[in-house]
């Protein structure tokens, strides 16, 4: 057409400037979609990046947060009974001087200070975000638990109905921790009060299943005794509760109109 441009060839023309058009157009789109596929690879790259790092500190937070709950929950434990134990260790003794209850009284100043502490660095792993303790637990740590807190001083009296080793692992747990954390409440804000445990590992629920039943009591503060001051807010019974709902139990913390307080947790027992 371009050696013989006569007018014959007018339509040879349209169709050949057509055909050109519909191929640079073509290519054009070719290359916007290839630019695009590429560009769009490269986000979801990029989106999957951001929520395998969101999953991972997700995770990590989770693990902090039971990592410091688990923490509270021994440790803040053990320090609450060092400090009822050098607190009452005047009294049980006898013929103590003057210089050696003041020993005391350091003593547990010290611990309640270490305590306010460790709650204090706990505090910042939670909001951060509660490893799993060597301090064994369970249910066959329950009665030495009760035995230690009744020769660290507290007014404790405790009934077991069942047999401890039956109970599962998962329950035997939780079962040790709120205990642990309801007399290391008791201690702290009752000192000198009575705590009563009951424990029944044969009862039953409204549908005849297993149910292993706890309950801590505490009486009032004993007359002359100030609760320990803490510096940071606790989450025992936020903690207790959590652990005792997350294998299908049921939780309860109320105060008592003499000015005690009860804990009760019912947990289905697995056969």
């Amino acid at each position: 057409m371009l050696v013989n441009p006569t007018w014959d060839s007018r339509f040879g023309w349209a169709i050949g400037v057509l055909t050109i058009c519909a191929f640079i157009l073509l290519l054009r789109r070719l290359t916007s979609s290839r630019r695009d596929l590429e560009t769009s690879a490269v986000e979801l790259a990029l989106q999957s990046e951001l929520r395998t790092q969101e999953a991972n500190r997700r995770i990590a937070a989770e693990e902090r947060t039971r990592l410091a709950r688990d923490l509270h929950d021994v440790v803040a434990h053990e320090m609450s009974m060092v400090v009822v134990q050098a607190q009452s260790a005047p009294y049980r003794l006898k013929n103590v001087t003057p210089a050696v209850h003041a020993e005391f009284d350091a003593i547990a100043e010290t611990a309640r200070k270490a305590l306010d502490e460790v709650r204090g660095m706990l505090g910042v792993l939670r909001s951060d975000a509660e490893a799993l303790a060597t301090t064994p637990i369970g249910a066959s740590q329950i009665l030495p638990t009760l035995q230690n807190a009744r020769r660290s001083g507290v007014d404790i009296a405790w009934t077991i109905n069942g047999d401890l080793n039956n109970v599962d692992e998962a329950t035997g747990v939780v079962l040790h921790r709120v205990l642990q954390e309801s007399l290391s409440n008791a201690s702290r804000h009752a000192p000198g009060g009575a705590v009563l445990v009951t424990a029944d590992l044969e009862a039953r629920d409204s549908r005849d299943n297993p149910l292993a039943y706890l309950q801590i009591t505490n009486s009032p503060a004993a007359n002359g005794e100030l609760p320990t001051p803490e510096s940071t807010g606790g989450s025992g019974i936020k903690g207790m509760a959590t652990r005792v709902r997350a294998v299908g139990g049921a939780f309860s913390a109320t105060p008592e109109s003499d000015g005690g307080f009860t804990v009760t947790a019912e947990i289905p027992l697995k056969r």
